[in-house]
C-alpha cells in the first residue's frame, strides 16, 4: 500500500483513509476526493500523487496518521536536528543512533542500528515521543532502495517506506552508511555538506576487537599472547561483511532506481585490509591458553570476544554442555571435580557468575556447578589424554568414555559438533566417525562432519533407540565396525 508506485487500487485506498465502500462514495461527493484513473471494480485505481495531494490539501489525515509515501513534497529542504546515540546504560556499546530532520509536516527520525543489532520499533517508540515519522533501517533492501520500516497506522502493522519518498518529503539527498561502516561517532558526527568518511570499518558487525589489542600491548611481541591476540584481532577484522551494499548502491544509480538527489553514501572503506599471516596452531593455542588462566576483567573480555566471532576454536576445549543430574555417570563424574579460583575460561559458561567454580583434574575442563545445585555445566576437552585406550562408551545423557584403566571421561567434542544416538541425523554420524577415531587411538579431537562419512556399521548401531545408562564395550563397537 506504501509503495514508491504511481497507483494505489481501491481496497487500498480504503485502508489508507480507513472507510468503506459508502464512506469512499462520501468522500467524493463530499471532500472532493479525486475520481479513480481506470480500472472496474476492485481493479479500480487512483493516481498516487493526486491522492498525496488531496491528503495534503483536504486535512482528511495527518501527516503523522500515515506513512511518508503520503505526504506531500517539501517546499523546502528538510533541516537537519541532529543525532542521538543511544545506549542501554551508561557504559554500554550503543545499539542505535537516531537521526532527526526537521519538515513543514514534522519531525522524522530515522533510526540506525549499530555493533550487530537489530532494532523494533518498541525499542525505539520511548526515544521519539514527539515525532510524526520514525523509520528504522532494515536489514534488507527495498526495491526502490535500502529497507525502511515503519509503522502503518491503518493496519497497525508494520511496512515500508521506499528511499525516494523519503527524499521526496525532505527534499534533499539522505545519507546512507554501508552496514560495516556504521560507526556510532560516524553517524553522530555527520552534517548535511559533509564528504563521504573514509573509514576502516567496524570488522565483524558487533564485534569489538579493542580488548584485544589491550590485551596485546600488555606483552612482548615474541609472547604467544601477544601474537594470539594479534591474530585473532586481525581475523576478525579482514573476516567483517564486505561493503557489498555500496556496490547496489551504485547498481541503482547506474540503473535510475535512485537518483544523486535521492541518495547519498557517508562513509566509504579506507582501505582493503590483507589477511593475516597465518600463525602456527601451537602458538595460538599456546596463546589463548595462557589467557585462559587469568583472573581480570580484561580477559574475560577477550572470551567474550573469542566467542561471538567463531565459538572458541582456538581454545583447547570444545563446547558447553549441560550435564544431566540425574544420570549416574554424571554423578560418578562430579564426584572427582576440584574447586579452583574463577579465571576468564569460565566466563564462556558461566558468564553472570551465577555457579562454584569447579574443574576436572585430568582434562583441565572446566565445570560451573550452580549454587543450588539444580543445574552443571562443563565446557567439554576437544581431545582427551594420551594413555590407556577405550575400554567402552556409555550413553547415559551425554557420551562418556571409559578406558581400560576404569577412567571417565566425557567424550571430546569438537566446537561446532554435538554427539547423539538414536535417530537418524548429525549426532550420531558425528558419533561414528568419533568412535573410529577413538578406537585407533584415544586422544583423537572431537569429530567433524567433514570427517566423513562414518563406518556404516557404526552409523547403524547408533542410530538405535539405546536406553540411558546403555554401555557398548570395545568389543562390540570393534564388532560392529567389521
Amino acid at each position: 500500500m506504501t509503495t514508491y508506485l504511481d497507483r494505489i487500487y481501491v481496497s487500498q485506498l480504503r485502508k489508507l483513509l480507513r472507510v468503506d465502500a459508502d464512506g469512499l462514495d462520501r468522500l467524493r461527493q463530499t471532500e472532493n476526493l479525486p475520481s479513480p484513473e481506470s480500472g472496474e471494480g476492485e481493479r479500480t485505481y487512483w493516481s498516487t500523487p493526486a491522492v498525496r495531494e488531496w491528503l495534503h490539501h483536504s486535512g482528511h489525515l495527518a501527516p503523522a496518521e500515515v506513512t511518508l509515501a503520503w505526504w506531500p513534497d517539501a517546499r523546502r529542504p528538510a533541516e537537519y536536528l541532529g543525532a542521538d546515540v543511544l545506549r542501554r546504560t551508561q557504559l554500554a556499546r550503543p545499539w542505535a543512533v537516531l537521526q532527526r530532520w526537521s519538515t513543514d509536516h514534522g519531525t522524522i527520525v530515522i533510526a540506525w542500528p549499530v555493533n550487530g543489532n537489530t532494532i523494533t520499533e518498541a525499542q525505539i517508540r520511548p526515544h521519539t515521543p514527539d515525532a510524526s515519522a520514525c523509520l528504522r533501517i532494515g536489514p534488507r533492501y527495498g526495491r526502490f532502495g535500502p529497507e525502511l520500516l515503519t509503522r502503518n497506522h491503518a493496519t497497525d502493522s508494520e511496512t515500508t517506506v521506499e528511499w525516494p519518498d523519503l527524499a521526496r518529503v525532505t527534499g534533499r539527498p539522505m545519507p546512507f552508511w554501508p552496514y560495516s561502516l556504521r560507526v556510532p561517532e560516524l553517524i553522530a558526527a555527520w552534517a548535511p555538506g559533509d564528504p563521504a568518511v573514509r573509514h576502516h570499518g567496524t570488522g565483524a558487525p558487533g564485534l569489538d576487537i579493542t580488548p584485544l589489542l589491550q590485551m596485546a600491548i600488555l606483552h612482548r611481541p615474541e609472547d604467544p599472547i601477544h601474537r594470539a591476540m594479534i591474530y585473532t584481532a586481525q581475523s576478525v577484522q579482514t573476516g567483517a561483511v564486505p561493503v557489498s551494499d555500496l556496490d547496489t548502491v551504485e547498481t541503482w544509480l547506474a540503473e535510475g532506481v535512485l537518483r544523486p538527489d535521492h541518495i547519498t553514501v557517508a562513509a566509504l572503506p579506507a582501505a582493503q585490509i590483507e589477511d593475516p599471516v597465518e600463525l602456527d596452531a601451537a602458538t595460538l593455542y599456546s596463546g589463548w591458553r595462557e589467557l585462559q588462566r587469568r583472573d581480570d576483567w580484561l580477559a574475560e573480555q577477550c572470551m567474550d570476544v573469542l566467542a561471538s566471532w567463531n565459538g572458541g576454536q582456538h581454545l583447547m576445549q570444545g563446547q558447553a554442555v549441560q550435564l544431566d543430574l540425574d544420570s549416574a555417570t554424571t554423578r560418578e563424574f562430579l564426584t572427582r571435580l576440584r574447586p579452583v579460583t574463577r579465571t576468564a575460561l569460565y566466563k564462556q559458561i558461566d558468564p553472570n557468575k551465577t555457579g562454584d567454580a569447579m574443574v576436572d583434574p585430568l582434562t583441565d575442563a572446566p565445570v560451573v556447578i550452580e549454587h543450588d545445585a539444580s543445574r552443571a555445566t562443563v565446557l567439554a576437552p576437544d581431545h582427551l589424554p594420551p594413555g590407556s585406550p577405550l575400554a567402552a562408551l556409555i550413553l547415559d545423557g551425554e557420551v562418556w568414555v571409559r578406558t581400560e584403566d576404569g577412567t571417565l571421561y566425557l567424550a571430546p567434542l569438537d566446537t561446532n559438533t554435538g554427539l547423539g544416538w538414536g535417530f537418524s541425523g548429525a549426532g550420531p554420524y558425528a558419533l561414528a566417525i568419533l568412535t573410529s577415531k577413538l578406537l585407533n587411538d584415544i586422544a583423537a579431537p572431537g569429530a567433524r562432519l567433514d570427517e566423513g562419512p562414518p563406518d556404516q556399521g557404526l552409523l547403524t548401531l547408533f542410530t538405535t533407540d539405546w536406553p540411558a545408562g546403555t554401555t557398548l564395550t570395545r568389543a562390540q563397537l570393534q564388532e560392529a565396525r567389521a
